[in-house]
């Protein structure tokens, strides 16, 4: 797509870390997705994640409304951070705050265009029993220890 825009094809979109170091190992068990796909994505200014939808099929191939994407924001947002879903931009976001989309619907795009990275953690997989569990409390709970 960046190509067909008139974009760089060799564009560096997010830098992906796919060492997943051992307290965020357990942010991603709390979140307990089955046949997880994990990594941190860190944007560094100027890095430019262009418009699209997500192609997760290969999760859950039988019935892929059970995959799920869940981003946990590691750093505040600053002026400069942004996700867009569709029309709408999220932004204000504090480290820790987690959220989901609808994978198979939004289009999205991150940027950063701040003078520090954005980090974010995001695991993908199928939807269980505990993360089921778990999205159900994250109404009451305001914090999980990790």
């Amino acid at each position: 797509y960046i190509a067909d825009a008139g974009g760089d094809k060799n564009l560096v979109l997010t830098n992906m870390e796919h060492d997943i170091p051992p307290v965020f190992q357990n942010m991603i068990d709390i979140i307990a997705l089955e046949y997880s796909a994990n990594r941190i994505h860190v944007q560094r200014t100027g890095q430019v994640f262009n418009w699209h939808k997500d192609k997760l099929t290969r999760y859950n191939r039988d019935d892929p409304s059970k995959v799920l994407r869940v981003v946990v924001m590691m750093t505040d947002w600053i002026p400069g951070h942004f996700y867009q879903y569709d029309g709408e931009t999220y932004s204000d976001w504090k480290a820790g705050d987690i959220h989901t989309f609808d994978w198979q619907q939004n289009y999205h795009c991150t940027a950063n265009a701040s003078l520090l990275p954005r980090v974010s953690l995001v695991t993908t997989g199928v939807i269980g029993d505990k993360t089921r569990n778990f999205l159900n409390n994250t109404c009451s709970a305001t914090k999980y220890d990790v």
